[in-house]
């Protein structure tokens, strides 16, 4: 159900040759286009929240984000080697990979965990798109943000009728071409701002905070769900950890166009309700620019993030490869879902610290290192280098694991406390505050 986010013309042969035309830096460009964006955002206020513990925490889980994803690239290479009818097309890589380690428990439980996370992904950058317009309109049109999500849905969901998945390839190069164009002017806005207070002050960093911080910054680099997909489409697919780790060192880049900016420069200043980075931006041609562009890219992630789930349902309906009524219907009845949860929790920051506590944190943290623990010994080659090293060791998937598991508790936790204990200050579901439609 989560993967197929790109065309795979692959047939059956060698790990390194398969019959497909993704190279590294395709590869590179996919994963940059359905990462970067939501951290330019959310990331500055998480960031302040957490004070020097998030500055440095970033860094770190991208590092981690890393390594798991190469870990999880190498028990692809290990399934299709050990097993040949993994060689060549396989829509569903990762759910392979799951079933290999684990059986058919691990595969189903995998498949429904990484279909809901994409479905939670494609809400979120929903959510991020209509407050992006919120925020730009906010001074001199009254449109409320649950009338943005209708909006935004309304113009999206055509674009998502687009029939093979190879056409999203250009939609993840256009996103990421965007995103980067908006972090730098976004960057020039907030260094130019001569709005910003003199002395910056800075909130009390809690257990919460710093919780909340985490889970935000994982799901900002938690794009493990497609990752095998995309791997399984490169030319050669063990050039596979080129390809994610320069992508998560650039999404890691771009974000920090806007997180060091304004942490030195506005401080507490944006620790407000709003989680948007630009409800705090002076209103100015930067600030529209970078926001039109920043929507753009929300919605191009949108087509990435539906594009798997609506091939799964297509395939198990039985409905042809060609475009169809059915096809734009089944296609138009998934993002009526995403925009009725979106209506439901209309609320952006916290909507993404959830999916960060309860999806990104185990995908990105815990399942690639028990994967891998339970298919390395599958295969006589030993990889090389201080990757291979780090790869070969018990003892680092171990911390890994220990860190995954505190911190998802530690943001289940903090999500809990956020929506239950200080619920007061959420947004009201649009379907109650009927006034907001």
């Amino acid at each position: 159900m989560f993967q197929s986010v790109i065309s795979i013309a692959t047939s059956p042969g060698t790990e390194e040759e398969p019959a497909s035309d993704l190279s590294i830096v395709g590869g590179m460009l996919y994963i940059l286009g359905a990462t970067a964006g939501s951290g330019m955002i959310a990331a500055p206020k998480a960031t302040v929240g957490a004070g020097i513990i998030g500055l440095v925490s970033l860094p770190l889980i991208v590092l981690i984000a890393i390594f798991t994803a190469i870990a999880l690239a190498r028990c692809w290479l290990i399934t299709t080697k050990v097993n040949s009818a993994y060689q060549g097309e396989v829509r569903y890589p990762l759910a392979a990979i799951a079933f290999m380690a684990f059986g058919h428990p691990g595969k189903v439980f995998t498949s429904a965990m990484m279909g809901v996370a994409l479905f939670c992904y494609s809400v979120v950058n929903l959510l991020a798109a209509s407050s992006t317009f919120e925020a730009m309109t906010k001074d001199w049109l009254p449109m409320p943000l649950c009338g943005w999500l209708i909006i935004v849905a309304a113009v999206v969901c055509p674009i998502t009728w687009f029939r093979t998945p190879r056409e999203s390839l250009p939609v993840a190069v256009t996103a990421f071409l965007v995103s980067l164009t908006a972090a730098s002017i976004m960057f020039i806005v907030i260094v130019s701002d001569t709005s910003a207070p003199l002395h910056v002050e800075y909130p009390k960093v809690t257990f919460v905070s710093l919780c909340n911080a985490w889970s935000t910054y994982s799901y900002t680099v938690a794009g493990h769900p497609y990752f095998t997909t995309i791997q399984n489409a490169m030319k050669r697919q063990s050039a596979f950890k080129v390809s994610v780790a320069l992508a998560l060192l650039g999404s890691l880049s771009l974000y920090e166009l806007t997180i060091l900016p304004s942490f030195f420069m506005y401080g507490g200043a944006i620790y407000g309700t709003a989680d948007n980075l630009l409800y705090y931006l002076p209103y100015n041609a930067g600030q529209v620019i970078a926001g039109l562009l920043l929507a753009i890219h929300f919605g191009t992630v949108m087509v990435i993030m539906n594009t798997p789930i609506n091939l799964y349902i297509e395939e198990k309906l039985n409905l042809p490869r060609e475009t169809t009524w059915q096809m734009c219907l089944i296609r138009s009845l998934v993002m009526v879902t995403e925009l009725l949860v979106a209506l439901l929790i209309p609320h952006y920051g916290e909507f993404l610290t959830l999916v960060g506590a309860f999806l990104a944190l185990p995908i990105v943290f815990i399942l690639p290192s028990l994967f891998y623990l339970r298919l390395r010994n599958m295969d006589d080659t030993v990889p090389n280098g201080f990757i291979g090293m780090l790869l070969n060791s018990t003892a680092v998937h171990l911390v890994i694991l220990s860190i995954g598991i505190v911190l998802c508790l530690g943001s289940v936790y903090s999500s809990f406390h956020t929506l239950v204990l200080e619920g007061a200050h959420l947004a009201i579901p649009c379907f109650v505050n009927f006034t907001a439609l």
